[in-house]
């Protein structure tokens, strides 16, 4: 527990850009089966296998709404190579396209409130 500062360098429309944001974290709780806690509309981003191979790779989204959120899949050099709106359901099990080229991948979760980012590496 404590507080950080997460610093993050990414290209935007050509550019770079740099994002500073200090995070309190407080211990977890060891009942709690979640890796870990996102924010109120959002329980849990990852995907799997981690990293891989670009083949048969999923992402697992769980939410606490049902409305609607987009999950999209870029480059670490931020081209967009996939995306996908889901609704209806709290949890879902994505199969994500098949990735050809080895690098580092990033997973937006996007829902009227936040946006969520989790890191795919591709062997």
């Amino acid at each position: 527990s404590g507080s950080y500062v997460i610093k993050q360098k990414s290209v935007r429309d050509g550019c770079f850009v740099e994002l500073e944001k200090e995070i309190l974290a407080g211990p977890k709780n060891p009942n709690d089966s979640l890796p870990y806690f996102v924010a109120p509309e959002i329980q849990s981003l990852t995907a799997y296998p981690n990293p891989g191979n670009g083949q048969n790779m999923k992402a697992l989204v769980k939410t606490g709404t049902k409305e609607a959120v987009r999950l999209s899949l870029y480059t670490d050099m931020g081209i967009k190579v996939w995306e996908k709106e889901l609704s209806g359901k709290e949890s879902y099990e994505e199969r994500l396209p098949q990735l050809n080229d080895a690098g580092v991948y990033l997973l937006l979760l996007t829902t009227p409130e936040r946006k969520i980012v989790f890191k795919l590496m591709v062997e």
